[in-house]
């Protein structure tokens, strides 16, 4: 064999330990307390014994069945953690579970607090509660609540049956637009109006929207028909039926009422009884 040449300093810079002998640290084992000698790397690892031997005593540790019952029964520890109190590896605290007939439960097994026959203080009960009120209370504030689109204030609410129409309708908005048209019927400017009478199917479509009703059918006094339909909100769903309403019956014609015409209706809101704001 050639000669071997030594790692000058600056390649030890670069290349980390390359050239340096490896250092051993004198350690006590953990069993037998003698000195032994271990390289800084496996003391890193976790090195405590001698010898083999001295790990397999360790292995082979004998643990009292109160201890075992304890720990894995009355507190719920699982394996791993009763290892780790215990000092040894699980394997062994499976080995003496199983030897001591204790029901061994499944790895996705849990065991509750109501399960060991305890329970939580007064105190910490109150305490979960607070934190869960305000966990509740952070995804509940303003624009998360998710009744937030659908306020009192808003049109979709006060739905059902109106004394001064005589039928039923979903919101505030429909109300005033039904007395509108009663106001215009009695103007004579248009004929009659009805809520919700037809539905228009789409029959080639087979999944989502397959129908949709409009709110109001307008018959005007030269017998023409069209179709008025109340939106405060454009909704995803709502835009999907009025897309296919245009492409399966493009004769019918529907006008849409949106909060810009609402406005405008608002305006005669003095001259119709009932108005609801």
């Amino acid at each position: 064999m050639g000669n071997v040449k030594k790692a000058t300093d600056e390649q030890i810079k670069k290349k980390g330990n390359i050239g340096r002998p490896k250092k051993k640290v004198t350690l006590l084992c953990a069993v037998c307390h003698k000195e032994f000698e271990k390289y800084a790397y496996d003391v890193k690892r976790g090195a405590k014994y001698c010898s083999v031997q001295c790990h397999h005593q360790v292995l082979k540790k004998t643990i009292p069945f109160e201890v075992l019952e304890f720990l894995y029964v009355q507190l719920g520890y699982s394996l791993k953690k009763t290892s780790i109190v215990l000092g040894c590896s699980d394997k062994t605290v499976k080995r003496q579970i199983i030897g001591a007939n204790i029901k061994l439960r499944s790895p996705g097994e849990s065991q509750t607090l109501g399960q060991t026959g305890k329970k939580h203080s007064k105190a910490w009960n109150n305490a979960i509660s607070r934190g869960h009120k305000g966990k509740i209370c952070n995804y509940m504030v303003g624009r998360k609540n998710p009744i937030f689109k659908n306020s009192s204030s808003g049109n979709y609410a006060k739905g059902g049956i109106r004394d001064d129409l005589g039928h039923y309708v979903r919101s505030s908005w429909e109300a005033n637009v039904a007395r509108y048209l009663k106001f215009l019927i009695e103007k004579g400017e248009i004929k009659k109006y009805e809520y919700e009478p037809d539905t228009f199917c789409f029959e080639l479509i087979k999944r989502g929207n397959r129908s949709y009703t409009p709110d109001f059918k307008i018959t005007e006094k030269n017998d023409s028909v069209l179709y008025w339909e109340v939106k405060g909100w454009m909704d995803k769903s709502s835009k999907v039926k009025l897309k296919r309403m245009a492409k399966y019956y493009p004769h019918i014609k529907i006008v849409l009422i949106e909060k810009k015409q609402y406005d405008e209706i608002k305006k005669w809101k003095r001259l119709i009884p009932y108005w609801e704001d």
